[in-house]
């Protein structure tokens, strides 16, 4: 049998570009040729505006692109977030969740959440939300209400993350009695 500190798990998700992000990368690029053509009888300066809108576009895209891995060892659930450009992704921290701590984890909407929805809504200091989704609406999104650890340490914590089945199933067995499935 499989001992709680020698569970391991790990999942990735990654987040849908929104569609009014796909309209500011449209219109940079329309843009950019406006100022080519403009440039090809204006002068240098609508050359070099072109030029500077282009690199623009491009920077602007690779930060819109946004992946968060969740790694899962014994009952600890950390969250990088990996943007940027495919050639140099920035690899950050982004949440440690100590799963002993979860009061309840269940599919977004479920009843079973409006109890703990109620309780930790005006808490001061202020719950922490964490949003850790590809926003795709085809998947299921679970949330989850747990104590704060690390930087959160003292804070109720509402998470929203997308686990694999197997990511669920370690989870399960991090928190039994906690996790819903309704």
């Amino acid at each position: 049998m499989e001992r709680m500190q020698d569970m391991a798990c790990s999942h990735s998700v990654q987040r849908v570009i929104p569609v009014r992000v796909r309209i500011i990368q449209g219109l940079l690029y329309a843009a950019v040729v406006a100022f080519t053509v403009i440039g090809a009888r204006g002068g240098l300066y609508w050359g070099a505006l072109a030029v500077g809108t282009l690199v623009f576009a491009w920077y602007y895209m690779g930060i819109a692109r946004t992946t968060f891995n969740y790694e899962l060892t014994g009952t600890t659930l950390r969250v990088q977030r990996v943007s940027g450009f495919a050639s140099r992704p920035k690899t950050e921290p982004f949440g440690v969740f100590e799963l002993s701590g979860i009061r309840v984890m269940a599919p977004e909407g479920s009843p079973r959440l409006e109890a703990e929805e109620a309780a930790t809504k005006a808490l001061q200091p202020r719950r922490v939300v964490y949003d850790l989704t590809s926003h795709d609406k085809l998947r299921d999104c679970r949330v989850m209400f747990l104590e704060g650890a690390g930087e959160d340490a003292g804070r109720q914590v509402k998470a929203y993350i997308e686990p694999s089945p197997e990511l669920l199933r370690c989870i399960r067995r991090a928190a039994p009695g906690r996790v819903w499935e309704d």
